[in-house]
């Protein structure tokens, strides 16, 4: 030290005597001097500020714990200081925070001179003067180095304290919003201290004591005389005018106020201090004196009519005319006052729901900010120091909450009367032989029994816990009926809740793996319980600790450290719930469709327990709010999925129970009173449940047209498609016509099979209730078409204008269309055919099936349907062999030998008709002589079948053919088969030529010439023929 002091001076001393480059060397060195004395001076101030600083943070961990004990009343200008404080320990940080990144940066530019420096003087050959000088300025930057490290360790010590500084001051704010009410901010609260309104209740219990007077004056006054009449009269018209005076004074009271606290409210929307729960405490207060007002102007209606009456009243001719005359002065006044107020009273309730509106967005705004607002966890030893402290503290508090509410309890019953006590006793039993008769006989009976699918489940889950209940009911009932406090009964509660909730979802888990586990599933589902049971009975541990240690009022700082722990437990209780993916994975389902429910199934079983450990990760991440938001939500979700699904297995089953029941009774129509009425009625129950749901969700998840997706979705729904005339289609309305039409087409099919089954299901004739149902379906298709046109608003009168253009269309490319369409009609009308008819259309003949719209469809012999349009059945001819009945003629023709007696064998045909079910007594049938044939005497077969008998026209024929056959063999009567003669003539002698061969008897023809050439040759040419067709190949 001596030597490079003794160098530094005497450098000075040459920079002193010598000129030129001498006197920037000796500022040189002491402009670091002076540096050297600014750091070491903001070294001392800077440890002057970190001791005031650790006295400060000091001092406000006192206040945060006695803050946490005293939890008096806190005002607005305290939380105003708080949010200040705040603010400003924020702006210290960042100032500190950009300090220390600017010394980090000089001593970094210090360290490379000094480098460079050295360097320079190792290489450098210089005078002994200035080598004293560079050694003195480099032993000045190097202690200008160790200042600068000493305040760099000082600087960061400063920003340290000055972060939990900032902490604490957080904290302290977050005690102050917990603790503080709406009644703090100015003009919220007891507005008895107004003086305005001390000065109207003044006035208004004036106006009452007044009136009172007046009343008693005119019920003394003796009605024996008319002026003394009047006068009572009169001295009533006061009392009444002086009620409906005090009236408007409380109506006064209402208007001062609301305004009062319409403008105490309006400045916390620009706080940012102001917690959110205070919003909705204020738009509470407001919409309560949004209601008040709306009571006052219904008031003001009433006084309206009283002055009105009044008014009425004092028209007629009195003898003391001045006081009258004052009165009705009096009374017109008031009704301008009433008008004005009824004036007051809309444009502040307006401003109110202005107010309201505005307080509401800029909650949402605040909530959604929160969302995204990290809260980070302290472990710094000060932080782990006072977490662990206040853990010591909290069995003691623990105790003294318990112990009073343990003399609550002891107080109530001290006090209660003996019956009371002896009725709850008589309760209790009754509740537990309730408990063990449900367990044992009633729901253990109903679950094997008459329990239906999804209802067998739940019953047993609750038959398993009905012990867990029995508490639950037993406090109850006795906070009930002993007057315990809210706090008490809800906090007990909440235990007793915790282990029955817990016993409730570890039986859940077991009832449905054991119900769908078979065989070497069994083993899939053993892990999958004993993990969620584990998981289970961890989180009702942690979650009653939670609880338990929600009742003490704890710091911030170890409530964050305590959530960190619950979020922890979440991912570790949803991990185990993530095996019911392997669990119906594995299990096993009827074809494609049991494999696609088991995918749908194992992906919907992902989602619980994946939000759950989303839940816990985001707290684990610091995002509290969101984390509880999302918890919260799950929760609800869980909740209202989990019912939905109960109530529609339930609808589900109780359809099924009915449709059971009707089969039972009448199985003909179980089918139909399932498709067309319970399978209707349970669509639209599920419809219901689904908008009922929707509501739900709505309120639970506070969704509005202005949430994101929703507002995105409501544009989209207005968004304009096209326009006709002025009326503009939007995407909404397209959809909607769409369903409307979908839906307008099923109820007329539904009206269509309803009316033929039921309404007309007691006419005999099929053809007029087939015609009835159709015209009724047309009837629903039209009135529905017409009134869906209006709803979407189409102008239905323009139907006439499009019915010309409709016209000249028919006229051209729809005639076939509307003539079968018309001709539908008159089938329906003139009826010519009717549904079960046997006709024959052309060539084929079949029986009638459906008469449509278009056309009429058959089902022919041969077993195929036959389309046939219904223009064809009004202008071509066809034969209805069942219109007017269902006899039918049949003739056969039976041929028997010249040889045999022609009477036996009509007496055998006869016989064989007689002998057969299918061939009709009356008419009788009938066998005669027809004709000589050329081989034959053939006889007349002639016999009536019924068409819609048990036998068909081809087996009848079949049959007695047979059995004619069988009579003629066995009576020796022949069926002779055609005879022919042939006639053989003797061939003419062949001419024989000289060489012995036939000489043909055709003479030859030369081939005949045209134009010299050969008529062959032009047939071979026109046929392709010839030599020159084959060289063409």
């Amino acid at each position: 030290m001596v030597p490079t002091v003794f160098r530094t001076c005497l450098a000075l001393l040459f920079s002193l005597v010598l000129l030129g480059s001498a006197t920037a060397q000796t500022v040189d060195l002491a402009a670091l001097k002076r540096h050297l004395n600014g750091i070491e001076r903001d070294l001392r101030n800077i440890d002057t500020a970190i001791e005031r600083q650790q006295a400060e943070n000091s001092r406000i961990i006192r206040d945060l714990s006695r803050t946490t004990e005293d939890e008096g009343d806190v005002t607005f200008e305290e939380l105003r200081q708080a949010q200040f404080e705040v603010d400003i320990a924020q702006t210290r940080l960042l100032t500190l925070a950009h300090r220390i990144t600017e010394h980090g940066q000089r001593i970094d530019q210090l360290n490379s001179s000094i480098v460079s420096s050295s360097a320079s003087m190792r290489t450098t050959e210089r005078d002994t003067l200035q080598r004293l000088v560079d050694e003195a300025a480099l032993d000045w930057r190097d202690r200008i180095r160790n200042a600068s490290n000493q305040m760099m360790e000082r600087l960061q010590t400063y920003q340290a304290l000055s972060a939990e500084y900032l902490n604490l001051r957080e904290e302290q704010l977050d005690i102050l919003q917990r603790h503080i009410s709406l009644d703090a901010l100015d003009g919220v609260g007891d507005m008895e201290e107004s003086p305005v309104v001390t000065r109207l209740r003044a006035l208004v219990d004036q106006l009452g004591q007044q009136a009172l007077t007046l009343s008693n004056e005119a019920s003394a006054i003796d009605d024996g005389n008319p002026i003394a009449v009047q006068r009572r009269n009169l001295l009533r018209l006061r009392a009444d005018e002086a009620l409906l005076r005090s009236n408007t004074r409380l109506t006064d009271i209402a208007i001062v106020e609301s305004r009062s606290l319409l403008d105490a409210l309006r400045p916390i929307r620009s706080e940012p201090s102001i917690p959110t729960r205070l919003f909705v405490e204020a738009i509470d207060e407001l919409n309560a004196a949004d209601a008040t007002l709306a009571q006052r102007a219904e008031t003001i209606d009433l006084n309206r009519d009283g002055l009105s009456d009044l008014a009425r009243i004092l028209s007629e001719p009195t003898q003391d005319a001045t006081q009258a005359e004052a009165l009705r002065e009096r009374i017109s006044g008031l009704r301008r006052l009433l008008s004005t107020q009824g004036r007051e009273i809309a444009d502040l309730r307006e401003e109110l729901a202005n107010e309201i509106a505005a307080l509401d967005r800029e909650r949402t705004a605040r909530d959604r900010a929160e969302l995204l607002t990290r809260e980070t966890a302290r472990t710094d030893k000060a932080a782990r120091e006072r977490i662990a402290a206040e853990i010591r503290t909290i069995p003691n508090e623990l105790r003294d909450i318990y112990e009073g509410r343990y003399r609550e309890v002891r107080t109530a019953v001290a006090v209660a009367p003996e019956r009371m006590l002896a009725v709850f006793g008589g309760i209790v039993v009754l509740l537990l032989a309730a408990t063990i008769y449900l367990r044992h006989f009633l729901l253990k009976s109903f679950v094997r029994s008459d329990a239906t699918r999804a209802t067998e489940i739940p019953l047993e889950v609750v038959r398993r816990n009905l012990y867990w209940l029995l508490p639950i009911a037993v406090w109850y009932s006795f906070a009930t009926m002993f007057s315990i406090s809210t706090s008490t009964t809800l906090a007990i509660l909440k235990v007793l809740a915790i282990p029955a909730v817990a016993a409730s979802l570890r039986d859940l888990t077991q009832v449905i793996v054991s119900y769908q586990t078979y065989g070497q599933q069994r083993r899939i589902g053993k892990i999958i319980t004993r993990a969620t049971e584990i998981a289970v009975v961890l989180s009702a541990v942690f979650v009653l600790a939670y609880v338990v240690l929600g009742e003490v009022d704890l710091l911030p700082t170890t409530e964050t450290a305590i959530n960190r722990l619950a979020y922890s437990v979440f991912v570790l209780s949803g991990l185990p719930m993530l095996l019911f993916v392997f669990f119906f994975s594995a299990s096993r389902g009827g074809g494609s469709y049991g494999r696609i429910r088991r995918i749908v199934a194992a992906f919907l079983s992902l989602l619980p327990p994946t939000a759950l450990i989303a839940t816990g990760v985001t707290g684990l991440l610091g995002y509290t709010r969101l984390a509880l938001v999302m918890l919260e939500n799950l929760a609800f979700a869980i909740t209202i999925v989990a019912a939905m699904a109960l109530v529609l297995g339930i609808m589900n089953d109780l359809m099924e129970g009915v449709t059971a029941r009707i089969r039972a009774r009448d199985p003909a129509r179980a089918y139909f009173a399932r498709a067309n009425f319970l399978v209707p009625l349970n669509r639209a129950a599920q419809l219901g449940l689904v908008v009922i749901t929707a509501w739900i969700c709505m309120e639970v998840f506070d969704w509005t047209v202005e949430t994101p997706i929703i507002h995105e979705a409501v544009q989209v729904w207005r968004t304009t498609v096209f326009t006709v005339g002025s009326t503009q289609y939007t995407i909404g309305k397209v959809i909607l016509a769409v369903l409307a039409f979908a839906f307008v087409f099923w109820v007329a099919g539904w009206s269509r099979r309803v009316a033929y089954t039921i309404i007309f299901g007691r006419l005999k004739d099929i053809g007029i209730r087939q015609s009835l149902s159709v015209f009724a379906q047309y009837v629903v298709v039209v009135l529905g078409v017409l009134l869906t046109l209006s709803a979407i608003g189409f102008d239905v009168t323009t139907l006439t204008v499009f019915a010309a253009s409709l016209g000249v269309g028919i006229g051209f490319g729809l005639q076939n269309v509307v003539n079968n369409f018309i001709s539908g009609l008159l089938l329906l009308v003139e009826r010519p055919l009717r549904i079960g008819d046997i006709v024959t259309v052309g060539a084929n003949s079949g029986t009638v099936m459906q008469i449509g719209i278009r056309s009429m469809r058959m089902k022919t012999f041969d077993e195929f349907d036959l389309i046939v349009p219904n223009s064809a059945l009004i202008s071509d001819t066809f034969t209805n062999w069942t219109r007017t009945n269902s006899v039918m003629r049949v003739i056969l023709m039976v041929g028997i030998a010249y040889d045999d007696d022609p009477e036996l064998a009509i007496n055998l045909v006869y016989q064989a008709l007689q002998e057969h079910e299918g061939v009709l007594k009356s008419p009788a049938p009938m066998v005669t002589v027809e004709e000589f044939g050329d081989n034959s005497i053939n006889l007349r077969v002639c016999y009536y079948i019924d068409l819609y008998g048990n036998f068909s026209g081809f087996t009848v024929k079949s049959q007695v053919l047979t059995r004619v056959v069988k009579s003629f063999a066995q009576n020796g009567i022949t069926i002779p088969f055609p005879q022919r003669d042939v006639h053989m003539i003797a061939p003419k002698p062949v001419a024989l030529a000289q060489d012995g061969t036939p000489v043909d008897v055709v003479p030859q023809r030369e081939p005949q010439r045209e134009n010299n050439e050969w008529i062959g040759d032009a047939i071979e040419e026109v046929t392709g023929g010839g030599d020159a067709n084959k060289d063409g190949f």
